[in-house]
């Protein structure tokens, strides 16, 4: 995540480089500017999806591991939610006096 922070300060700081030389040389060099900021573009693009992949994956994984737990552990389970709940209607009915 952070290396994408990174990339994106990067990415920020390459356009308003790029502003910076349109407004005081423009021309043949825009071209070259232009092409440079969607390659960077590109770039962070193909980064966003390698993260969004790579959290996507860690989701799945953790999804498992949850399904695995609830069924070797029913009753843990049951106990635990008959548990919050009871917390939460007392937190309630204490609220409304």
């Amino acid at each position: 995540m952070q290396e994408t922070m990174r990339d994106l300060g990067t990415l920020i700081e390459d356009v308003e480089r790029l502003s910076r030389r349109f407004a005081s040389e423009g021309g043949q060099w825009a071209g070259e500017s232009v092409d440079h900021l969607r390659a960077s573009l590109e770039d962070i693009r193909k980064r966003f999806m390698k993260l969004e992949d790579r959290v996507q994956h860690q989701v799945r994984c953790r999804m498992r591991e949850t399904n695995r737990y609830l069924h070797e552990h029913p009753w843990q389970t049951v106990g635990t939610a008959a548990a919050v709940a009871f917390v939460l209607g007392a937190l309630t009915a204490r609220r409304r006096r």
